[in-house]
């Protein structure tokens, strides 16, 4: 179970930076501004699953009260099931939040495929990882920038540099 009052912590950081993102001192420098505007956008998905986590169990313990009230005891029940069916799943991706960030995250990433031995087959191989790299970047929304290839006459390549750009290179 996770400490309450460090997820009200987190929530209430969060909802401090929001109103900092408004000050008008922080938007004249706008280098503090991108850099708010930054964690801002990074804490978003921990302050909102911490503060659903928190919403949880004060439900939770709501239902629990209920139990006692005949009426209302088959509510209460699926209430608490429901509730309890989800806290593990939201608790592990709490703490899968938790953990720091790579300072390497926001940077760019340069790869290099080569097509090695195996002739035709490996260049052609080659040519297919680079297809797969640029469409998964594509689904992440990041771009892909070519650097330096060395076609195939089967097709593919022998060597094909690119960078790929975008946020949350992770």
């Amino acid at each position: 179970m996770l400490e309450q009052e460090k997820l009200e912590k987190i929530i209430k950081a969060y909802e401090d930076l929001g109103e900092r993102l408004g000050d008008p001192a922080v938007l004249a420098d706008q280098k503090e501004y991108v850099r708010l505007t930054k964690e801002y956008a990074n804490q978003g998905p921990l302050a909102s699953a911490a503060a659903q986590y928190v919403q949880d169990m004060k439900d939770l313990a709501d239902a629990k009260e209920l139990l006692s009230d005949a009426d209302m005891k088959e509510f209460a029940q699926e209430e608490i099931a429901r509730i309890e069916a989800g806290l593990p799943q939201l608790e592990e991706d709490i703490k899968f939040m938790l953990i720091p960030a790579d300072p390497a995250d926001d940077k760019d990433i340069i790869v290099e495929i080569r097509a090695a031995a195996g002739g035709d087959e490996a260049a052609i191989f080659a040519g297919d990882l680079y297809r797969m790299y640029t469409h998964f970047a594509d689904d992440k929304g990041w771009k892909v920038e070519m650097l330096d290839a060395h076609p195939s006459d089967a097709g593919g390549y022998k060597e094909i540099q690119f960078k790929v750009k975008g946020d949350n290179l992770k």
